[in-house]
């Protein structure tokens, strides 16, 4: 238990750099789908004209390139439709569904981690599962406000310093060959 909470501890101590680092990880990688995907509409519209030519040559290549279409489309449908809780969710159902108790079922499916976890398992054993789940939500949603709150603290002040560099920028390219013509005339 003792080592548990010291890593629960740690891990809270170091949050806000974890979800700076996936933050900028996230950003840099949707950064590179943003420039791959120009890339490929620069060239989809060539692209398509090739494959209608080849296409439309014979019945066959048409049924073919539909069967990718549908491929394509049923892909796209499960990308939209991914969330991991969900499926965490249906293994704690199906396991309740096979006889095991709540607890256990919660356990395995590993929904919630360490202290909200156990503290599932007392409110079970004491019949008070509601009242502790709403605790759980209300503590989870203090714990996700107040992240927030720390992210905007640390977020602002980056954006400010960040808008005022532009807007540097933007005065010295302004400026400079107002000054040039300025010297120029006088």
């Amino acid at each position: 238990m003792k080592n548990s909470t010291a890593s629960t501890i740690k891990r809270a101590e170091r949050f806000q750099v974890v979800l700076i680092g996936e933050g900028i990880i996230v950003g840099g990688i949707a950064g590179l789908m943003v420039i791959l995907y120009r890339i490929f509409l620069e060239y989809a519209g060539e692209w398509l004209q090739r494959i209608l030519a080849y296409i439309g040559q014979s019945p066959i290549r048409m049924a073919v390139w539909f069967g990718v279409l549908l491929i394509l489309a049923v892909v796209v449908g499960k990308l939209v439709d991914y969330e991991p809780l969900r499926k965490q969710i249906a293994v704690c159902r199906e396991d309740m569904k096979n006889g095991e108790s709540f607890p256990k079922a919660l356990k395995e499916s590993h929904i919630f981690g360490g202290m909200q976890e156990r503290l599932m398992v007392i409110g079970y054993e004491t019949g008070a599962t509601d009242e502790v789940m709403e605790q759980s939500a209300d503590l989870y949603q203090k714990e996700l406000q107040d992240q927030i709150q720390k992210m905007i603290g640390i977020l602002e002040p980056t954006l400010v310093g960040i808008l005022c560099v532009i807007v540097g920028v933007i005065l010295l390219s302004v400026m400079l060959p107002l000054a040039g013509i300025m010297a120029g005339i006088g």
